[in-house]
């Protein structure tokens, strides 16, 4: 198992340029799957959109290539509605399973809020019970993203100290389940 930092300063120009291309590609295809709303906050639902994708799209462009038919593992994926709150507006919505879906790729989204409309392979599972991965087959997974999840303002309101410790609990599963040779970006 590969261990980068999510949020690499050396994503070369070229994975940059093409996450680009294809986040603008996509987006007719997120606004007409996806409710953003009314005029007023369709303004919002997409910046959102393209600020979470873009946030990882260029990295995982630049570690995998092209994503179709990769799986890629998105755990505390987000949901509808958000656990974190609507002061944070459409930030948590699992918009980065939506656009790799969209892109191609088996993405599976995993997050203990409500997931039941979405397109992608997804399951509402507490990630803090022991055994929450195990219906996933060993080196199955091409990679694996947590960002949101280890940063959720609820999972630390939630668990408290605790939460620190998740990660360490839930590394021996997310090296079970990687491919040799794929990808853990650390966050």
């Amino acid at each position: 198992m590969i261990e980068l930092n999510y949020y690499r300063t050396d994503v070369s120009k070229e994975a940059g340029k093409k996450a680009c291309e294809q986040l603008y590609s996509i987006l007719p295809d997120l606004t007409s799957k996806y409710d953003f709303g009314g005029k007023d906050s369709v303004k919002n639902a997409e910046k959102a959109a393209v600020a979470s994708i873009m946030a990882h799209l260029p990295t995982i462009l630049d570690l995998l290539g092209d994503v179709r038919g990769k799986k890629i593992l998105d755990l505390g994926c987000g949901s509808m509605p958000q656990r974190d709150g609507d002061f944070l507006g459409r930030q948590f919505e699992p918009w980065l399973c939506r656009g790799l879906h969209i892109l191609g790729a088996h993405s599976i989204g995993i997050d203990i809020g409500k997931l039941e409309k979405e397109l992608f392979e997804h399951y509402s599972l507490d990630l803090t019970k022991e055994g929450c991965l195990d219906f996933i087959k060993d080196h199955t997974i091409d990679l694996v993203t947590a960002t949101f999840f280890f940063d959720s303002p609820s999972l630390h309101d939630s668990y408290g100290e605790a939460a620190h410790d998740l990660k360490q609990q839930l590394y021996p599963h997310i090296k079970r389940v990687l491919k040799p040779h794929s990808i853990f970006p650390r966050t």
